[in-house]
């Protein structure tokens, strides 16, 4: 029977087992909740047990894709990871980009089911019908460019590889997985990977998706490309990404800074960190499958301190955003910096940064001390922030406060500090409502 637009499969993965099965999509189920989110659902309320723990063998993670996903179909890349949040304890939906889900859906699959806890650590290939579970103690303890690097040499610059790095094997719960280095499988999921010793997941594939009538579906491809090739912000998109908007928020006052007490100086967040900075760095934009206007980017710091790094970014403006206006560091060569540390162990950079930056104000009004932080004095700027970076990676020390999360470190550190927290169901608002209440502020603030 023909599946048009679905692979017309599904992987079932027993890690503890180590068993392998393909099943049939269930059609009628896959249109009753069309799209990646709905059928990832849909397959979450069935699997997932009330009262199952985050990162217990027994909780799923699964991953699909939509039904575009893999066609022509412009901005259709996106792939999805459905299980609970190991920071909030909810059942959430995390969205990627690159290639992982379409190749995915070449290999002939539309979503992987993984279960259980390998003995020891694994990662998984999935190459067409070829589907194998191996040994990567070579791989555990190594960053996630590392590991990745050392993937891609083995099966092929093609492959697409979703990896963890050393805070999700340690189980940090704001640790998050990466799409071949660049691309935020979401947030905070991370340790559901190391939970289960998983590593890594390898995908390539050859089958590609056939659609049902194709005259008509290109003729809708092509008037969305020819619309989407006439947007007069196309260029600047593809040159800035979101930092085409950077500049405007800093003089709208959207940077919100001093634990959401303060807004950051206009003047400071353009001069430091603005466009024009932005600008500076050598740049190679990165473009998912379909994608008409590529704001993912290669990154190099060409003068000044770091010259010679280079890292890839899947959203531009986080580094300036978490380390530049929460944490102030000082120049976007130092923010820059930060992400690429936060990216090789695994961190969101996001919430990382909102927590120390509500911790720094804990220890600043005196509530917390040097008897909570192991020592350390907390407080905003380069040093402290890349020093705390490597302790939540590693899960040591005061590392371990701000690894467990908003809701975790709230409760380890005690003494009423709930009511400085800034936080919607265990993460940070983007925006601040009070200053921004468009559309993102509406819709994580209900």
């Amino acid at each position: 029977m023909k599946t048009y637009g679905y692979a017309g499969r599904f992987l079932n993965i027993d890690l503890t087992s180590g068993k392998v099965q393909q099943e049939p999509l269930n059609l009628a189920t896959a249109e009753a909740f069309i799209g990646g989110w709905g059928l990832n659902a849909k397959l979450a309320f069935d699997l997932i047990k009330p009262g199952t723990d985050a990162l217990s063998p027994e909780m799923p993670v699964i991953i699909g894709t939509g039904v575009l996903n893999g066609t022509l179909a412009p901005s259709a890349s996106k792939s999805f990871l459905t299980t609970k949040c190991p920071a909030s304890g909810t059942v959430t939906t995390a969205v990627g980009s690159g290639y992982f889900g379409s190749m995915l859906k070449w290999a002939g699959y539309d979503y992987v089911i993984i279960t259980g806890r390998a003995e020891k650590p694994v990662y998984l290939t999935i190459l067409d019908d070829k589907v194998e579970i191996h040994d990567a103690r070579h791989l555990w303890g190594k960053d996630i460019v590392e590991a990745t690097d050392e993937l891609h040499n083995q099966y092929g610059q093609q492959s697409s590889i979703a990896c963890i790095g050393p805070a999700g094997e340690q189980g940090v719960r704001i640790g998050l997985v990466l799409i071949d280095k660049c691309s935020t499988f979401g947030r905070s999921n991370a340790a559901n990977f190391g939970s289960k010793n998983l590593k890594a997941i390898v995908v390539k594939g050859t089958k590609g998706v056939e659609v049902c009538h194709t005259s008509r579906f290109n003729t809708i491809i092509d008037g969305l490309r020819n619309e989407a090739l006439k947007d007069p912000l196309r260029d600047k998109w593809t040159q800035l990404g979101l930092y085409l908007v950077f500049d405007t928020w800093a003089k709208a006052g959207y940077f919100i800074h001093r634990n959401q007490t303060q807004v950051f100086p206009e003047k400071e967040a353009i001069e430091q960190y603005g466009a024009e900075k932005f600008l500076s760095l050598g740049r190679r934009s990165i473009s998912c499958p379909g994608c008409l206007t590529p704001d993912k980017f290669q990154l190099e710091i060409k003068t000044g301190e770091f010259a010679g790094l280079n890292m890839t970014t899947s959203t531009a403006d986080t580094m300036a955003l978490s380390f530049g206006i929460k944490n102030e560091v000082g120049s976007l060569n130092r923010a820059v910096k930060l992400l690429d540390m936060a990216n090789r162990y695994g961190i969101d950079c996001l919430t990382f940064g909102a927590l120390l930056d509500f911790c720094v104000d804990l220890y600043e009004k005196g509530i917390i001390g040097k008897n909570d932080t192991d020592g350390i004095e907390l407080k905003r700027g380069f040093e402290t922030t890349a020093q705390l970076l490597e302790l939540t990676a590693k899960g040591e020390g005061f590392g371990q406060v701000l690894g467990a999360g908003w809701l975790g470190a709230i409760k380890i550190l005690g003494r009423g500090v709930e009511k400085y927290a800034y936080h919607i169901k265990g993460t940070e608002p983007d925006f601040d409502a009070r200053i921004s209440l468009g559309v993102e502020a509406l819709g994580a603030v209900t």
